[in-house]
């Protein structure tokens, strides 16, 4: 550790605040959080306790727990009670943070930290904010962390948080040495810290209010409690100010950044989606700093070679609700779905009008397969290659489907798994498009450089934040679940040079022109009409500047 960092973080004066609506089977995970806090070697610490009990006897424990573990510590006890809604007691140390910590004119104070009572933030956990904190400062962005439970089925931790792996060149990031600091798309801490300055800040905000803080996000009222600065005063292009630090080395998050949910609760219930996801899996594609868009089964060639065949014109990927790409799974031979830059981009819907049928694609046409549901459950079988085109397709104003055999539509469910046993057609069975050539396209665009017809200059596809065009995602959405204000409209398109693209729907946007082969070290010319209808054209750049010839000619 930075022994700067660690001598910072010692002077500390802290102010604590824990809410924990008393239950005695959850007084163990109270007690650990106190025990995790008494480690703590700053200058001073006060931790208050806001409870919802007036009950003699549970007050008594928690004094008796209070005084043993936290020795040396000063420590106080509040009881809420009559409160409107229980969760409301999550809400009762803003006027600490207003009166105590910011009101007191000699400075007592140096942090504020609010937790909930099963959340162990570590001495560790706080040099990593304080040493981020500032390295992060001139950015707008803050300091975040993962929270994740022990898993028994998986002898691991999993994280609590999340529904996917997260790929990290599509999500809002920033490099600093060899640490890629990433948006999650779902920026949930139960938890805070704030210095001083951060705290003047976050009591001006609408976030600092109970109701106030409907107008951020629609979080449950106890979960916008701990939302801190979250949703305020997000610096574009980052969907909120959060952020986690992944080493480009591993692909994993730092261990000081990791805080455990003691309880366990959604790594070991079957039940929920959530806590599954291990943390040694977590993030993909930290490293990538070159070859970052992830390329279909046919590959570049074969895009060129199908770029200008009709059949591709009615060829399309599929995404869920959640925002994942459908695929197959070819060892379990099951139909997936799984983050765009983590499923194989191996699965499309072939249209025929308002019939279609699906296609595993291969890097020949010969390789090709026509697939179908061989049982409800996801299970595939294959379809001869003269088969008719066995799904239905259902469309919806905003340019999504549904597919349905019979009277059974097709689902992307939270378990990853797409299956085909719904008798309604609802957010889980639609579906939006995305051109095969767009995605197989924008691989090629970001394999080289390209030089614009239009003012000569050099131009790379940069890893960069993607939307698929939801106006409100979903909270299981794979890219954004959580958006700050106004965040959304600066994620809606792509952006290569001047042109503008936007992923989802039928529109053909990318024509690659080679008039010798399909070798890619042969010139190559690609245009690119826009959502707006204007046309831009490009030429690779080859250092022996035969491209640059082209335009000028």
């Amino acid at each position: 550790m930075n022994p700067m960092v660690l001598e910072r973080a010692c002077a500390a004066r802290l102010l604590v605040a824990i809410s924990f609506h008393f239950d005695a089977a959850r007084v163990c995970f109270f007690a650990e959080v106190l025990r995790s806090l008494a480690e703590f070697p700053v200058s001073a610490m006060h931790v208050t306790i806001l409870t919802n009990t007036l009950e003699d006897d549970e007050l008594d424990l928690l004094r008796r727990l209070c005084s043993e573990i936290l020795t040396g510590k000063v420590t106080s006890i509040e009881s809420h009670t009559n409160l409107s809604n229980p969760w409301h007691l999550t809400w009762c140390h803003k006027p600490m943070i207003s009166k105590q910590f910011l009101g007191d004119s000699d400075d007592e104070y140096t942090h504020f930290i609010y937790l909930e009572g099963d959340i162990r933030l570590s001495f560790v956990n706080f040099c990593y904010f304080v040493e981020f904190r500032e390295a992060l400062r001139n950015y707008g962005l803050l300091p975040s962390f993962i929270r994740m439970e022990y898993r028994t089925a998986v002898a691991g931790f999993t994280t609590s948080d999340v529904f996917w792996p997260v790929y990290v060149p599509t999500q809002s990031h920033l490099l600093i040495g060899d640490l890629v600091f990433v948006n999650m798309p779902n920026p949930y801490n139960p938890f805070f810290i704030m210095d001083r300055e951060l705290a003047a800040e976050y009591v001006q905000t609408p976030s600092f209010d109970r109701e106030g803080s409907l107008s951020r996000c629609r979080w449950a009222v106890a979960d916008r409690s701990a939302m801190g600065l979250c949703l305020e005063n997000v610096p574009p292009p980052f969907q909120t100010r959060y952020v986690v630090p992944v080493s480009t080395q591993t692909d994993m998050v730092l261990p000081a950044a990791r805080v455990s949910h003691l309880p366990d609760n959604y790594a070991n219930n079957p039940h929920s989606p959530l806590g599954k996801v291990r943390v040694d899996s977590l993030f993909r594609g930290a490293s990538r700093n070159g070859d970052w868009w992830p390329s279909s089964a046919a590959g570049a060639t074969e895009t060129l070679a199908r770029s200008a065949d009709t059949k591709s014109q009615d060829r399309y990927y599929l995404v869920s609700h959640h925002d994942t790409i459908l695929s197959l799974d070819e060892a379990a031979q099951q139909f997936r779905h799984a983050p765009f830059g983590i499923a194989p981009l191996n699965l499309a819907l072939e249209l025929e009008g308002t019939r279609g049928h699906l296609v595993l694609l291969g890097d020949a046409p010969a390789k090709e397969r026509k697939l179908s549901f061989g049982l409800p459950t996801g299970e595939i079988k294959l379809l001869s290659d003269s088969a008719d085109a066995d799904f239905q397709v259902q469309s919806f104003a905003d340019g999504s489907v549904g597919l349905f055999i019979g009277e059974l539509y097709v689902a992307a469910d939270l378990d990853g798994i797409v299956r085909n046993d719904r008798t309604w057609c609802r957010a889980f069975e639609q579906f939006r498009l995305i051109r095969t050539e767009t995605l197989d396209g924008l691989a090629i665009l970001q394999r080289h450089s390209w030089i614009s017809h239009s003012d000569g200059q050099i131009v790379t596809l940069a890893a960069q934040p993607i939307d698929f065009g939801r106006e409100r995602p979903h909270e299981s959405s794979a890219l954004a679940a959580t958006l700050g204000a106004g965040a959304i409209e600066l994620r809606r398109d792509l952006v290569f040079g001047p042109a503008r693209l936007s992923l989802v729907g039928r529109t053909r946007q990318l024509t690659f022109d080679q008039a010798i082969d399909p070798d890619l070290k042969s010139p190559l010319d690609v245009f690119i009409t826009d959502r707006t209808g204007t046309k831009y054209g490009f030429s690779k750049y080859c250092v022996d500047e035969i491209a640059h010839d082209r335009v000028q000619a």
